[in-house]
């Protein structure tokens, strides 16, 4: 399916790549067809584009890889209802944000997107928990960056 977006262009994007929202996202009940797509490969980064409006896109995280501890309970009859179970867990993000640096960058922690990757079915929650924030640092203790290999076998 091509999709047009203000930030990628033209995009074509698998049909297995398409979310339905049946209620919206909070703020934007309107729209409930979305594209669900790696930033890049191996990347904890998502993109959530919507289908019909260009300008509406989104950067998703995959919590589990910046936070080892986070956690929320689906209720039984939330998780019949989206069709999750042990077999069939739920795929979460967090909406990221991206501020002036990098080192800024914060993710909505009460409000996780699941997925449902089976039926294609997705939703926001909104969550209790007073640990979590809405604008949780992605990058608490700043970005580590990994020194470059050194040079060897060079003459100088």
């Amino acid at each position: 399916m091509n999709i047009a977006t203000t930030r990628f262009g033209e995009i074509d994007v698998p049909e297995q790549c398409i979310i339905t929202f049946a209620a919206g996202l909070p703020g934007f009940p309107e729209e409930t067809q979305f594209a669900l797509f790696p930033y890049e490969q191996d990347s904890p980064f998502s993109i959530l584009q919507s289908i019909s409006n260009p300008d509406l896109t989104f950067l998703l995280a995959d919590p589990y890889r910046f936070f080892n501890d986070y956690a929320f309970e689906l209720d039984d009859q939330a998780a019949a209802e989206w069709g999750f179970s042990e077999e069939n867990p739920p795929h979460v993000y967090t909406v990221a944000t991206l501020r002036d640096t990098l080192e800024q960058m914060t993710v909505n922690l009460l409000a996780p997107i699941i997925v449902n990757w089976s039926t294609r079915i997705g939703a926001q929650l909104i969550i209790e928990n007073k640990h979590y924030s809405v604008q949780q640092l992605l990058f608490p203790e700043g970005i580590k960056m990994k020194p470059a290999p050194k040079e060897t076998g060079r003459g100088g």
